[in-house]
């Protein structure tokens, strides 16, 4: 009974009339759109509405490399975990979406403090660290797949995960039709980003972050505890990639594997914007989204992500410190 029910489910969500395109890009194996023309309209409103979401997903990544000099391996993992909690509290428990999403962020919050400090906190150096925590995702990756297909979830282990639509509809900008989700997922990371800038300019916890990342010695000889910092600063990263994973998850098939797309593109904005420059992963995180929409609308959506590396590569043999980044002395 629950296996049919979940083959409904599943048969529905890619029948849906609204799932019209699905491109694939780097940070997602299969984003849908409605029917759009491949116009300069079109391509300036889709790259738009997809930047800000990478702005979020991306700056999570650059803010704790900022803070604690650690590139967090099991970030696309916290991405998928966020994905993955939400479909089990919506489809398993039948809990509202809005509490779904909270109880998810808060979950993946916890899991990610706890990374940083008995995992990434462990390592001896940055790249030690980075081991560590690409480890540890592939442990996060093989007990999502177990639980999956454990006896609480017989009707998953044969399907991939979607998550339903929490918004429906779509809207009409300058002609171009754009899901209502898409809409409310740019002004909850606007929201979020806006968040974010506030506690490190205005509250006591930014100031700490700041004064950790400039340096560590001396924050610590002025009474502030930078463990504590890089853990507070690390869980809210991964809130802010799990805030993002949350309103893509409704337009991509969700598998265990879906974040280490995640983490590559997580990656290639922070090193291509400089790595630990706020500014530089927001103008990376729209070059890469209007590089994704450009060959999704004129080329081939299959391309994407294979356009978007070779960038990476590019940038990295011309300016390996990325745009905004600084040389290394």
């Amino acid at each position: 009974m629950a296996e049919r029910e979940s083959s409904t489910s599943v048969e529905h969500h890619l029948t849906d009339p609204e799932l019209q395109v699905c491109a694939t890009i780097i940070a997602t194996p299969r984003v849908c759109s409605p029917m759009v023309l491949a116009t300069p309209i079109s391509f300036l409103v889709l790259g738009t509405t997809l930047g800000v979401i990478y702005v979020l997903l991306s700056e999570g990544f650059s803010l704790l490399y900022g803070v604690a000099g650690i590139l967090n391996g099991a970030y696309g993992a916290l991405y998928m975990v966020t994905d993955y909690t939400v479909f089990a509290l919506l489809a398993r428990f039948r809990l509202s979406a809005p509490l779904s999403i909270l109880l998810s962020l808060a979950f993946v919050a916890l899991i990610a403090g706890f990374i940083q400090k008995y995992i990434a906190g462990r390592g001896k150096s940055s790249l030690e660290a980075l081991f560590l925590t690409l480890a540890f995702a592939f442990v996060l990756q093989y007990l999502v797949q177990f639980v999956q297909c454990s006896s609480a979830f017989p009707a998953f282990c044969q399907y991939p995960a979607y998550v339903p639509v929490f918004i429906q509809g779509s809207t009409s900008i300058l002609g171009v039709s754009v899901f209502n989700q898409y809409l409310v997922a740019d002004a909850v990371s606007v929201g979020v980003l806006v968040a974010v800038w506030f506690t490190l300019t205005r509250t006591r916890l930014g100031r700490s972050i700041r004064a950790v990342s400039q340096d560590t010695v001396a924050a610590a000889l002025v009474g502030i505890n930078p463990t504590r910092v890089v853990i507070l600063t690390s869980m809210l990263a991964a809130v802010m990639a799990g805030t993002s994973s949350v309103f893509l998850a409704s337009y991509q098939t969700v598998d265990p594997t879906i974040g280490w797309s995640v983490l590559t593109l997580a990656f290639a904005i922070v090193v291509v914007g400089g790595l630990g420059s706020l500014i530089g992963t927001v103008l990376a995180a729209f070059m890469f989204a209007f590089i994704d929409t450009y060959v999704l609308l004129y080329i081939n959506p299959l391309l994407a992500g294979f356009v978007s590396l070779i960038l990476l590569i590019v940038v990295l043999l011309v300016r390996p410190q990325g745009m905004f980044g600084r040389e290394a002395s």
